[in-house]
């Protein structure tokens, strides 16, 4: 009898851990923040996860920066100041259609390319909902204007 009590508490427990890590995943599209970005006459549409890190984004809206190609594999310019990095989840790998802050030299990051892996951690705030053709035509150093998109 405590042996299968045991056991049922240690199911419980992994199954409480594995939902702790795989929250943060679900739910990302209930509330997010729809931005237009355009460079070069083209349209790039992204929907930011609603957190402190992308509403202090969004506080320094509309932004006009340059960005430069890394690794034919993502875009990057430098914002004007430091984010909140409240609340952000980190990671080192990403895939095509990501958009991520780098808080340590403050770049606004767009990835083209799947399978990118970084050794610094970049923090999530969002996904590029157009063709990620029109991120990929985007050759060399470029000036791009984000704004927020009008519902």
């Amino acid at each position: 009898m405590k042996k299968h009590f045991l056991l049922a508490l240690m199911f419980c427990f992994a199954v409480l851990v594995s939902l702790c890590f795989l929250l943060p995943l679900y739910g990302q599209d209930e509330n997010t923040i729809k931005l237009k970005i355009s460079a070069n006459n083209r349209r790039i549409t992204v929907d930011l996860y609603d957190s402190p890190v992308t509403r202090d984004l969004v506080s320094l809206l509309p932004l006009t920066m340059d960005m430069r190609d890394y690794m034919q594999s993502l875009k990057y310019g430098y914002l004007p100041r430091t984010l909140s990095e409240e609340g952000g989840r980190r990671q080192t790998t990403f895939e095509a259609g990501d958009v991520t802050y780098y808080p340590s030299n403050k770049e606004f990051i767009l990835f083209y390319k799947n399978s990118v892996r970084l050794r610094s951690d970049h923090i999530i705030i969002g996904k590029i909902t157009s063709d990620l053709e029109t991120v990929r035509g985007l050759s060399g150093r470029i000036e791009i204007t984000v704004a927020q998109a009008d519902e």
